[in-house]
């Protein structure tokens, strides 16, 4: 592993992934310790690697059970969260406070159809109710996508079927919101749209979708009723005709997304391409930051005082972390891992 981001470790105990070390699609988890000079590696048959407070949550692809592994490599079955037998997938949800979670179980009838069940509680298992039975439909289910920060919203969204271990797209297809309290559920303005970027958060909901005239992308701002705030035009670049991986700022005043650009390589194989968009949400504006990258990277956490930001690659097959700076573009090495985050003291 290269240098590790020395910004990334807000809190004691990293945690970085290497995706798919094996034949058997194993992933290998490093804790690394600050406080003691601890570092750990746990190699797990998962996918869905999600940081929860004091573990990592995970699902194991052999034993088809949601789980648990702390810094110290204890693995344990998730208290309320398992798969009803006729279950395909689960996917879940973890709040930004880390105070509830949401989950969503998908099952196929014998006519083919999809129906989702969805249940929230509090992060530690308390108020566990069902808030939404989703379905039959074709080819596509449910999952939980954002809370809204009062946690009366959950944002979900429509998408089609994976099956174990393959990888999600990128994008969203088809948004919605459901009122907790109530079971309502209502479209999102302007769904469904491309299968593009999206973010909530800070009383806002960004919405990365095509241009009217369809030459391009804009970014739309609206607060979480679905009011218009504004509408930010992409910089228009020939050939990159996808626009996903949108992260917002902690402060809601800037955004980051990825424009990317799918072309033929070597031999026939297929190449990708990205560029990194900034918006001043608040300015109107954006701007482009450095050079395309000869891949797809995907931003995932803000550093160094909000003035950087730690990409992982978007590719399921590469590991690697990258920090860009928002002020030259500079793209710089971090890991040869994917950085996922940091555990709760």
């Amino acid at each position: 592993m290269a240098q590790e981001s020395q910004t990334a470790g807000r809190r004691p105990v990293q945690i970085w992934l290497q995706q798919n070390i094996d034949a058997a699609g194993r992933g290998r988890l490093r804790f690394i310790d600050r406080r003691n000079g601890a570092d750990l590696h746990v190699d797990l048959p998962g996918e869905r690697y999600t940081p929860l407070l004091e573990h990592v949550l995970y699902f194991d692809l052999e034993e088809r059970r949601v789980r648990l592994v702390n810094a110290a490599g204890d693995i344990s079955d998730h208290p309320f969260i398992q798969l009803p037998g006729a279950t395909l997938r689960v996917d879940w949800l973890v709040s930004a406070d880390a105070s509830r979670i949401a989950w969503t179980f998908t099952e196929q009838g014998a006519d083919g159809q999809l129906r989702s069940f969805t249940r929230v509680a509090d992060i530690r298992g308390d108020n566990v109710r069902d808030v939404l039975v989703d379905g039959p439909r074709p080819e596509r289910h449910a999952l939980p996508v954002a809370f809204s920060g009062d946690g009366a919203t959950l944002f979900m969204d429509y998408r089609p079927l994976l099956q174990a271990g393959e990888a999600q797209r990128a994008g969203f297809a088809d948004l919605f919101a459901l009122t907790l309290d109530e079971g309502f559920t209502r479209p999102l303005p302007d769904e469904p749209g491309c299968l593009c970027g999206a973010a909530f958060g800070v009383g806002q909901m960004l919405r990365l979708q095509l241009a009217a005239d369809l030459d391009g992308f804009e970014l739309v701002r609206r607060d979480l009723g679905g009011e218009l705030r504004g509408r930010i035009a992409a910089p228009t670049l020939p050939g990159f005709t996808a626009a996903t991986h949108l992260l917002l700022s902690p402060d809601g005043s800037r955004a980051l997304y990825t424009l990317s650009q799918l072309r033929a390589g070597d031999g026939g194989v297929q190449a990708v391409r990205s560029v990194f968009v900034l918006a001043d949400l608040e300015g109107g504006s954006s701007r482009l930051l450095g050079e395309p990258a000869s891949e797809l990277l995907r931003p995932v956490s803000w550093s160094d005082g909000d003035n950087t930001v730690l990409l992982t690659s978007g590719d399921t097959l590469r590991d690697g972390t990258w920090k860009l700076d928002l002020n030259d573009g500079a793209l710089l090495p971090v890991a040869r891992a994917n950085w996922l985050g940091a555990l709760a003291n």
